[in-house]
C-alpha cells in the first residue's frame, strides 16, 4: 500500500513574501511512528522556513543514522541533503560549510548519534563555531541501529 499526499490545494492559500506556499517546504510523507515527536519537529521546521521566507534550494540538510536522521526526507523536499555515517554528521557539515558558505545548513541528529559515537565530532563542531543549526532529537529509543526497532513513541 502506498500513501501519497494529495496534489490539490485550496486556491486561496497564502504565499510568503518570496512567493512560496507552505507546501513548497514539505517533503515526503513520514514513515515514523504515529505521534512521534520527530514529526512535530519536522512540522516546526517547515513552518519556520515558510515564515522566514527561506528559498528551499538555498538550504542544505545533513543527518546521521537513526529515526531522527530519517526526518530530513520529510521537510524541504527541494533542498540539498546528505545522510552521513553514524556519528559523523558534524565532520561532513564542517566540510560542506567550508566548501560553500552561501548555503544555510541544518543538521539533524539523534541522542545516540550525537552524544555517544558522535560526541567527539559534536564537541569539535561546537569548538569550530560552524554556521549551522544543529538539532538533537531524542525519542527515548537509544540503540535503534543495534537491535530491532523498539520505539517508545
Amino acid at each position: 500500500m502506498t500513501y501519497q499526499r494529495p496534489n490539490f490545494r485550496h486556491p486561496d492559500l497564502p504565499q510568503n513574501k518570496i512567493g512560496f506556499y507552505r507546501k513548497d517546504y514539505e517533503g515526503a510523507l513520514s514513515t515514523l511512528c504515529a505521534g512521534c515527536g520527530h514529526d512535530s519537529i519536522s512540522g516546526a521546521i517547515i513552518q519556520a522556513c515558510y515564515e522566514m521566507a527561506i528559498e528551499p534550494h538555498r538550504l542544505a540538510k545533513l543527518s546521521g543514522i537513526g529515526c531522527s536522521s530519517k526526518t530530513p526526507a520529510y521537510f524541504l523536499g527541494n533542498s540539498h541533503g546528505f545522510n552521513s555515517v553514524h556519528g559523523r554528521m558534524p565532520s561532513v557539515a564542517t566540510g560542506a560549510v567550508m566548501a560553500n558558505k552561501d548555503l544555510l545548513y541544518l543538521g539533524v541528529s539523534g541522542d545516540g548519534d550525537t552524544a555517544s559515537i558522535g560526541m567527539g565530532q559534536f564537541v569539535h563542531a561546537i569548538r569550530r563555531n560552524l554556521n549551522i543549526l544543529y538539532i538533537v532529537m531524542n525519542n527515548g529509543c537509544y540503540g535503534l541501529t543495534k537491535r530491532a526497532r523498539q520505539c517508545h513513541c
